[in-house]
C-alpha cells in the first residue's frame, strides 16, 4: 500500500509544478517615475472632510448626593450662535465646595470659580476669576489645608 502511494505522488508532484508561472511586466525606466509618483500619492496620509455643522440649542443638566452630604451638579446650555454657558461643582460632607461658571463663544473660554477650599487665593488667572470665600469651621477644626512651601534661594534651588 505504501509503496502504491510512494509511487502516485512520485509520478503526480512533477505535473502540479510543471504548469507556466504567471509573467510579471517589467517597467521600463520611463515608467518608474510615474510608478514611483502614484506609490508615494498612495502612502500620503491624508484627513477625513471636516465637516461643518451650524451650532444647535441645547440645555442639559444633573444633580446628585451620595446621602453622606456629598453633592455635584452640572448644567450647560448653547443658544443658535454656538454660545455655551454652564456650570458645574460639587460639595463634600464638610461643606467644601467648588463652583465653576463658564462661557465659551467667539471670545475664547472664561470661567469664574467660586470655592472655599483651603488655601485658595482670590486671584485671576489666564481667563479664569477666582472668588473664594472662608473654608467651614468643621474643615478649619480638622487643620486640612494646604501645606505653605518656602522657597530657598540658592545654588542648588531646593524646596525647604
Amino acid at each position: 500500500m505504501s509503496l502504491i502511494l510512494f509511487l502516485l505522488i512520485l509520478f503526480v508532484s512533477p505535473a502540479a509544478f510543471s504548469h507556466p508561472l504567471k509573467k510579471v511586466k517589467k517597467l521600463s525606466i520611463d515608467d518608474m517615475p510615474k510608478k514611483i509618483v502614484e506609490l508615494i500619492a498612495f502612502s500620503m496620509p491624508s484627513s477625513p472632510p471636516v465637516n461643518e455643522f451650524s451650532p444647535s440649542p441645547y440645555e442639559f443638566g444633573y444633580q446628585f448626593g451620595d446621602g453622606n452630604g456629598m453633592q455635584q451638579h452640572r448644567s450647560e446650555s448653547a443658544d443658535e450662535e454656538g454660545v455655551v454657558k454652564g456650570v458645574y461643582g460639587y460639595m463634600d460632607p464638610l461643606g467644601v465646595y467648588r463652583s465653576v461658571e463658564y462661557t465659551a463663544d467667539s471670545d475664547g473660554y472664561r470661567a469664574v470659580i467660586r470655592t472655599n477650599e483651603p488655601g485658595s487665593v482670590a486671584k485671576d488667572i489666564a481667563h479664569a476669576k477666582y472668588i473664594v470665600a472662608a473654608p467651614p469651621a468643621a474643615v478649619l477644626e480638622q487643620g486640612l489645608s494646604y501645606k505653605k512651601v518656602k522657597v530657598v534661594s540658592n545654588d542648588s534651588n531646593s524646596l525647604a
